[in-house]
């Protein structure tokens, strides 16, 4: 079976500064050509099992009850973005297409451009200095070093393109959203706010599913935190009230949540390392 591949941008905010946390304000967002990548393929072993190849002891493995609700059952530490995701978007595939459309062994790689992360001592490590010429001759998807925990990032807006590309690509696995739909946007947003455990202007997620825009928030009471409540799905739903963000066009279109881009890229990755997607995904 080919793997389903997402991909969604990183973010750069050029205008609105903290001024997008008020609705009443409006911010410009461009979508970079950084990306994260999410690749889903079924698994002959039990559970849904996440590695991230990039860092050392990256992989956790989840279980899924009935309901959606996914506990982690093995794994170095945790990932509080990546098991928000899961639990998001499960809980809502089981309410919409019920429990046997729920995924109960997959294998799940997840990757990022290496504009997400320093890559300075990469460099350092090969005697080259700090130069975008030397920068493009490091390998795609390159190991910058040491847990995730530990690696600097640029600001580009890693942990929510990670969580787009997840959700995406599960919604997408499952069969219940389209990319750049309001219900990846909305699934995204709340697993992005309740992995952070607090409500921001929600503008790198909206880039990281609908590309660059000038965008104004939505009312924050439309994100249901709580995970106790009994049903998610009909709060992220097309009726769902508060979903009132405002989204206008800024840039080429085409920089938003991915199947088509998100393959290609993959596939050229795993040509040039000699293996087809399925083994690059595989090996991880």
């Amino acid at each position: 079976m080919s793997p389903t591949v997402v991909s969604a941008p990183g973010k750069v905010l050029i205008a609105g500064g903290y001024l997008v946390l008020d609705p009443v304000y409006e911010g410009v967002v461009v979508a970079t050509s950084a990306r994260f990548y999410t690749v889903v393929l079924p698994s002959a072993e039990p559970g849904i099992i996440v590695r991230a190849p990039q860092f050392e002891g990256a992989s956790w493995t989840y279980a899924v009850d009935a309901t959606g609700c996914v506990s982690q059952s093995s794994g170095d530490g945790a990932n509080k973005f990546v098991q928000s995701a899961l639990e998001t978007t499960l809980r809502v595939v089981a309410e919409l297409k019920g429990a046997s459309a729920l995924p109960r062994a997959l294998k799940i790689t997840i990757a990022g451009d290496n504009d997400f992360y320093s890559q300075t001592s990469q460099l350092d490590k090969r005697g080259l200095s700090c130069t975008r010429a030397n920068l493009v001759q490091l390998p795609p998807f390159n190991a910058p070093g040491g847990p995730l925990r530990d690696v600097h990032k640029t600001g580009l807006g890693s942990s929510a393109a990670l969580t787009t590309s997840l959700v995406c690509a599960l919604l997408a696995y499952t069969g219940t959203a389209e990319p750049h739909s309001a219900l990846v946007h909305r699934a995204a947003q709340r697993a992005y706010c309740a992995a952070q455990g607090k409500l921001g202007s929600g503008f790198d997620v909206a880039a990281a599913v609908f590309g660059s825009m000038r965008y104004r928030r939505f009312d924050p009471a439309a994100v249901p935190l709580d995970t106790c409540i009994a049903e998610l799905a009909p709060r992220l739903g097309q009726s769902a009230p508060g979903w009132n963000e405002q989204i206008g066009k800024f840039g080429p279109a085409a920089q938003h949540a991915d199947y088509a881009r998100g393959r290609r890229r993959w596939e050229r990755h795993a040509e040039s390392s000699g293996q087809s997607p399925s083994m690059a995904h595989s090996g991880a």
